[in-house]
C-alpha cells in the first residue's frame, strides 16, 4: 500500500499517459474534501498523483 503524498492533480479533464496512480489515502483526503465543500457537487473529477 502506498502512503499518501498530500499532493494531486484534479479537474474536469486530465491529460494522462502510461498507467497513472494514486494512493487511497490521497483520494480519500479528495472525496472528504469534495463531500464537505461545493466546488465538485454534480460533477464528475479526474483525479491522478
Amino acid at each position: 500500500m502506498r502512503s499518501a503524498k498530500g499532493t494531486y492533480s484534479v479537474g474536469d479533464r486530465l491529460p494522462m499517459r502510461g498507467n497513472p496512480t494514486i494512493s487511497r489515502a490521497d483520494v480519500a483526503a479528495f472525496m472528504h474534501q469534495a463531500a464537505h465543500g461545493s466546488e465538485w457537487g454534480r460533477r464528475s473529477a479526474v483525479i491522478t498523483d
